[in-house]
């Protein structure tokens, strides 16, 4: 995977982060009118985002798969009790 690849990703994992919390995401820069919280605090938000927005993904794909499950099982029903 290309660098710029993974730059764009940051750029919208930043952005969605700014969204949910208010604060740059660690690497991001503040104007130089604003008074940035403290990097520690910022960095320790940014992990922790990271891992719960990590953990909703990982439960939305098993929603997912428990779906797709479901219907194949549906379709093998189908199937098998077909006249």
């Amino acid at each position: 995977m290309s660098d710029h690849g993974a730059t764009a990703r940051f750029e919208v994992a930043a952005e969605l982060f700014y969204r949910a919390t208010g604060m740059m995401a660690p690497g991001k820069s503040y104007p130089l009118e604003c008074t940035p919280p403290h990097t520690d605090e910022r960095r320790e938000a940014w992990e922790q985002w990271l891992v719960s927005r990590s953990w909703k993904d990982a439960m939305n794909k098993i929603c997912d798969l428990q779906e797709r499950i479901e219907d194949m099982e549906k379709h093998l029903d189908d199937l098998v009790h077909r006249d």
